[in-house]
């Protein structure tokens, strides 16, 4: 797990490497039918209730262990943490996210106090598959066919004081957040997870090639317990 701070922000945490296991379980689930009215229909965003999800232990454990790691490191101050009290964990919401050719997600927030959102990304998706699709489009008005190997875009120069061209490595498709102002951007990477505070600004660019992005999103809420007080029905105790 790489945890990425950045000054008068909260910080985010990026693994590369989720475990094999955690895949599975939620390739198990979301090859469950009791989550679709109709199988595999793209345009549903099947949401998994706290039982399915707890039942699936790695993929569960997973989910608490790295966002409660961000929120007990990088995220410590932001959110108060307290190492004297014992806390419990709320997971508020878990889905798939299904997305197709000219989907996207457009700049949110989510506004509860201490939510982590978690989206681990589970499905093959490919940017090369994405630009190849830019090179070989067809525009109709006017007609015109991509001829370089990669599209281009326009960049500021400030040295030289011009606009200059250069190589489109691609947005499309990406999850991106909002830190200072200024856009960052993830690649979805099968076997990949994005934590962020859930009131950090975010979404996900369109893309246009045939493809389906897949990805599986939790929130997380922590909460700290005082003395004697005794875990609410909708809480879990963090044990690892």
């Amino acid at each position: 797990m790489t945890n990425i701070y950045y000054p008068k922000t909260k910080g985010i945490g990026i693994d590369n490497k989720v475990p094999e296991n955690v895949i599975d379980d939620i390739e198990q689930l979301f090859n469950s039918g009791d989550l679709y009215t109709i199988k595999n229909d793209i345009e549903l965003q099947p949401h998994v209730n706290f039982e399915q999800l707890q039942e699936k232990k790695n993929l569960y454990q997973y989910i608490i262990k790295s966002c409660f790691n961000l929120y007990i490191t990088t995220l410590k101050n932001f959110f108060e943490y307290d190492e004297s009290h014992n806390y419990v964990s709320h997971i508020s919401t878990s889905w798939f996210l299904q997305m197709k050719s000219n989907d996207y997600v457009p700049l949110h927030c989510h506004e509860e106090i201490g939510q982590i959102v978690a989206s681990i990304y589970f499905g093959d998706w490919s940017i090369d598959k994405e630009l190849e699709y830019l090179r070989n489009r067809v525009i109709d008005k006017p007609k015109y066919v991509y001829e370089n190997s990669r599209p281009r875009k326009s960049k500021f120069d400030f040295e030289n004081g011009k606009m200059t061209e250069e190589d489109y490595g691609g947005d499309n498709g990406l999850f991106y957040y909002v830190m200072n102002d200024i856009a960052y951007t993830h690649q979805p990477e099968k076997n990949s997870c994005v934590l962020l505070p859930g009131n950090v600004l975010h979404g996900v660019y369109p893309f246009y090639s045939d493809q389906i992005r897949l990805s599986f999103i939790t929130n997380v809420s922590f909460f700290k317990l005082e003395e004697g007080e005794k875990i609410p029905k909708e809480c879990s105790p963090i044990q690892f």
